[in-house]
């Protein structure tokens, strides 16, 4: 935030007033190679870069109430474009940055190179692509307000129910925020387009990108649940040799010293599991099972063979190639 922070006036020692003209600029875009040290800085105690990036994602003004240093900024436009392998991601991506927002604030992307170059790719010809987007940027910046155009709502619409019914899991706590996504992509699909009104071009190109989205955020977190304990429960369940564990089995899993009734009520909650109570002599036994009917990952549809990374966008109005771009974009 520091980098857009609006121009400020304070009393030093001494009285002496001290003068911060800040960054008449308010635009920043960050490019991360090593996103798993963003989420590192994340998830420290007392670190404000979540909340921030919350922040921008919802609102262009911008606060940090620090006693040290506080801050602000005023029309701030941030865009964090981040590059992580599959495995980094679920170690470093913590419970408390996957249920706070922060996840789906985020696009998700599976990627992998298109071709092997051992001599390197040459030096493309990017003067016409530029020339035609510097136009556009002029004519993104000119304009006012961007409405939806019927077109937009009959293709819009039919999907509204499926992009905000929520989901269970990791996968659903990072897909929360479908259906404004596909609003801010259709909204840059039309700039790229040069045009004030979206059309149905705009809402089938916005849709298949997020499809794309769902479904490398389903190969990249499956059936986890976002809960380490509840995830170990439900794969102990499933390999259970009996076709069940007892409650007592489940807390010996974990040596005793973990809370299970939490997990426990989560995976029944979500029809992950349930609870039969066998009454004996004494105390009724909790058996617990697996249901059968669960969600498992169908590779058969992830969104590449063998992806080696992960490329993490957050679009707060972040220019992604227009229609025409989208088979290359997703293959």
């Amino acid at each position: 935030m520091w980098s857009v922070r609006d121009g400020q006036t304070t009393v030093g020692k001494g009285g002496k007033e001290q003068t911060d003209p800040g960054e008449p600029d308010k635009r920043l875009f960050v490019a991360q190679s090593e996103f798993a040290g963003l989420l590192t800085v994340a998830g420290r105690d007392n670190s404000t870069l979540s909340p921030i990036l919350r922040d921008a994602w919802d609102r262009s003004d911008l606060r940090t109430m620090s006693k040290t240093q506080p801050a602000s900024a005023t029309g701030a436009h941030i865009v964090v474009v981040g590059h992580i392998t599959e495995a980094e991601l679920r170690r470093q991506l913590s419970q408390t940055e996957r249920a706070n927002g922060f996840a789906n604030r985020f696009l998700w992307i599976c990627s992998r190179r298109s071709k092997e170059l051992p001599r390197g790719g040459g030096r493309p010809d990017l003067e016409p692509l530029a020339r035609r987007l510097a136009t556009l940027i002029d004519f993104a910046r000119s304009t006012g307000e961007v409405i939806h155009g019927p077109g937009f709502w009959a293709e819009y619409e039919p999907h509204y129910r499926e992009l905000t019914s929520g989901q269970s899991g990791m996968v659903g706590a990072v897909l929360g925020r479908a259906a404004p996504y596909v609003h801010r992509l259709a909204l840059v699909y039309a700039l790229l387009d040069g045009v004030r009104v979206t059309e149905r071009r705009h809402a089938v190109a916005a849709l298949a990108l997020w499809e794309y989205i769902e479904r490398s955020a389903r190969y990249i977190f499956g059936d986890s649940l976002g809960d380490p304990t509840a995830d170990e429960i439900l794969k102990a369940l499933r390999d259970a040799a009996t076709g069940y564990l007892t409650r007592t089995q489940i807390r010996d899993l974990f040596q005793r010293n973990r809370d299970i009734a939490s997990p426990l009520a989560m995976l029944e909650q979500l029809g992950l599991a349930y609870c039969v109570k066998e009454r004996g002599a004494g105390r009724a036994a909790e058996c617990w099972f697996a249901r059968t009917t669960t969600h498992t990952t169908d590779t058969t549809k992830a969104p590449l063979a063998d992806p080696s990374v992960v490329s993490v966008v957050n679009v707060v109005a972040h220019a992604v190639p227009d229609g025409a771009h989208l088979e290359a974009l997703t293959q």
